[in-house]
């Protein structure tokens, strides 16, 4: 599957998620991306992260119909 090109924002979100995880060694919470990224809400992460994971830049693990804790996977 071809990755789809990111809006500046998006764009932001994945350097992030790639720089904490290399930092870490495990990827951050919405409200640590939120905190990280200077977003006021999380849900602006959920929405973001569902763009990413659209465009095949990350992949999140769902149970239940919704995603679990820190369950994303840079693709």
């Amino acid at each position: 599957m071809q990755k789809m090109p990111l809006t500046p924002k998006q764009h932001k979100v994945l350097k992030y998620l790639k720089s904490y995880h290399s930092k870490h060694e495990y990827m951050p919470s919405y409200r640590e991306i939120a905190e990280g990224l200077g977003f006021k809400s999380t849900n602006s992460v959920f929405h973001l992260l569902n763009k990413l994971d659209d465009k095949g830049h990350i992949k999140r693990f769902r149970e239940n119909g919704g995603c679990t804790y820190r369950s994303i996977e840079i693709v």
